[in-house]
């Protein structure tokens, strides 16, 4: 769609002409957009501070993307739950997530490590301070969960994230020499460099664990790795979701 070419003479008509040849979703997008750009321009006539149009741009859909799982209808219990799906034959899985607390800027990430039967190879926790936004503590945990992978000379894995804005930002082309993608760019060399890597996203409910274990890790501040046993305070959920110890 070429936004450009929408004849307007306002932007209460060009909003008018964009939501009627958009979808719901995309509307949502383009009003927490025209937010965070409200948003950012307070903040550099007010504080003198600013954000680059990128990372305003994640800052926004990082925004938007948590708010839709914090008010994500649960299931209807007539529909088959959403659960954690093993890879093919010889290739492992490495699930990511990242937690984040907006008042302090801290956060936490989690990696989990599986193989084609579902059998718990490893799993790793570690906090992180002065975290720009939620997006940033995703990053983090597809990065360390990359990195994980790679010093156990793994070749052949699947990297999942439940965070679709994630997901897009690695795979789209970007030239700009923000923060957030330079970051982004450290983790597309990464992968670049282990041609067996890729990345997916994934529903939030297949990525549980993960979820698990950046709130342990931004809840007890410490970093940890666990080799061939899971820790306990993960094993009932690891088993409830079909991962086999």
């Amino acid at each position: 769609m070429n936004w450009q070419s929408i004849p307007a003479t306002s932007i209460q008509e060009w909003l008018i002409a964009v939501a009627s040849q958009v979808n719901k979703e995309v509307m949502n997008k383009v009003i927490m957009l025209m937010w965070g750009i409200w948003k950012n321009r307070n903040a550099q006539v007010w504080d003198q501070k600013s954000k680059h149009a990128s990372e305003a741009y994640l800052f926004t859909m990082g925004w938007y993307e948590d708010f839709k799982k914090s008010t994500a209808r649960p299931p209807q219990q007539s529909r088959e739950p959403i659960r954690w799906q093993p890879p093919t034959e010889r290739v492992l899985k490495m699930n990511c997530d990242g937690a984040y607390q907006a008042a302090s800027r801290h956060g936490g990430v989690g990696c989990v490590l599986q193989n084609s039967d579902g059998i718990f190879l490893a799993c790793q926790v570690r906090p992180y301070a002065f975290l720009m936004f939620p997006f940033h503590a995703e990053l983090a945990a597809l990065k360390d969960g990359i990195i994980m992978a790679q010093t156990m000379q793994h070749s052949e894995v699947i990297f999942e994230s439940d965070c679709a804005l994630l997901v897009q930002a690695i795979q789209m082309v970007s030239h700009d020499l923000s923060t957030m993608n330079v970051l982004i760019e450290e983790v597309r060399s990464l992968l670049r460099d282990n041609p067996g890597f890729s990345i997916i996203h994934v529903k939030r409910e297949a990525n549980k664990i993960a979820h698990l274990l950046a709130s342990h890790a931004i809840r007890n501040n410490v970093s940890q790795l666990w080799l061939v046993t899971a820790p306990e305070f993960m094993r009932d959920d690891i088993r409830n979701n079909v991962i086999v110890i």
